[in-house]
């Protein structure tokens, strides 16, 4: 997020549209940046929390889609780098504004 922030800041005359792909929650300050975040879904985990030296519990670390729809950070699901291409493509080609790419679980 610190590397998007500056570019994110611009004049809106002047600041590109900011895209952005991750898999994870560690993505999440980076995505609250952008236009659009293109999410990997799918991605929960079960982690263990410690309770006591010899206790732990497992739960589940929800993905990033599930973060984005509680936070309402605009992104949209992807499975490989061809659907990124291809909504980029649109988007370029004007068939497609950010905001319609941002149509979230797919």
């Amino acid at each position: 997020s610190l590397e998007i922030r500056p570019y994110a800041r611009l004049p809106a005359e002047e600041r590109p549209v900011l895209l952005y792909a991750g898999d994870g929650v560690s993505d999440l300050s980076a995505a609250k940046e952008t236009d659009l975040l293109f999410a990997k879904a799918g991605r929960g985990m079960l982690t263990p929390i410690p309770l006591l030296s010899w206790v732990s519990l497992l739960t589940v670390v929800p993905d990033l889609v599930t973060f984005c729809e509680r936070e309402k950070v605009p992104f949209r699901t992807f499975r490989n780098f061809y659907d990124i291409l291809t909504t980029v493509k649109d988007i370029a080609a004007g068939k497609l504004s950010v905001k319609e790419a941002a149509s979230g679980r797919q």
